[in-house]
């Protein structure tokens, strides 16, 4: 009995190997991959349904931080307006050397001191008065010319009202000179051209300049406060003015 179920056994053991063997080469030899569940699949659900105030709550704002910090602007300084730099008046008159020097003095035969004044000497006094205080209706410092006892002075006006770029009007006024009381007085003869532009103010403006700048000439020249004056004569070669000094 023992040996009949010995080879049963065997049998049997055979029989499981070699159906172990066909499942084997059915399957390549390599053993059956495992079977990997499907990924499970989460459905998110966004709740539109209003609250109870009738208003959806809105999702929540996300701040991000700054990554750079501006620089503070710079206030521009203001623009320097530069003023003008002034432009000094052109001279009237051409440097005459004659004109520079100082007055003549001789003494009077009869008494007092006679300052001789040449034309180049008046010109030259009468540009530089001019140049620095100069008229708005004269295009240029007024000029002499000597004659027998009587000057004439020219000047160049341009009338008020005259439309820009209009030619200055070339007047000529005759004048003599006295000395009543003993002060040096002009007196108007005659004027050339009679316009009626030309008004008695605006000729009359060169006339009292003459007549500063001969008092400031014979200031200069006797150094000190005249008197009086007791006499003019006018020749065309120069203007001759007898004056007395206290004490003379």
């Amino acid at each position: 009995m023992s040996g009949v179920k010995a080879r049963r056994g065997l049998w049997w053991g055979i029989a499981l190997f070699a159906l172990i063997s066909i499942l084997l080469s059915a399957c390549g030899g390599q053993p059956p991959e495992p079977t990997v569940p499907p990924a499970r699949t989460v459905t998110a659900t966004v709740d539109a349904t209003p609250t109870g105030s009738g208003s959806i709550t809105p999702p929540p704002t996300i701040t991000l931080l700054p990554t750079w910090t501006p620089a503070a602007s710079v206030t521009p300084l203001p623009t320097l307006r530069t003023l003008p730099s002034p432009t000094p008046l052109p001279p009237t008159a051409t440097l005459d050397p004659a004109g520079e020097a100082p007055p003549a003095i001789r003494p009077n035969t009869a008494r007092g001191r006679d300052v001789i004044l040449t034309r180049a000497q008046i010109n030259a006094a009468l540009a530089r008065a001019f140049d620095s205080a100069p008229f708005s209706s004269y295009s240029a410092a007024p000029t002499i010319d000597l004659g027998f006892n009587f000057l004439t002075l020219k000047a160049s006006l341009i009338p008020l009202g005259s439309p820009i770029g209009a030619s200055p009007i070339e007047a000529e006024l005759m004048i003599q000179f006295r000395q009543p009381g003993g002060y040096l007085e002009t007196y108007p003869v005659e004027l050339v051209p009679l316009d009626a532009r030309i008004g008695t103010r605006l000729i009359k403006a060169s006339e009292g300049l003459l007549r500063d700048v001969i008092l400031r000439l014979l200031e200069r020249a006797v150094e000190g406060e005249i008197v009086f004056v007791s006499a003019v004569t006018v020749r065309p070669e120069a203007l001759t003015i007898t004056i007395v000094r206290q004490g003379e």
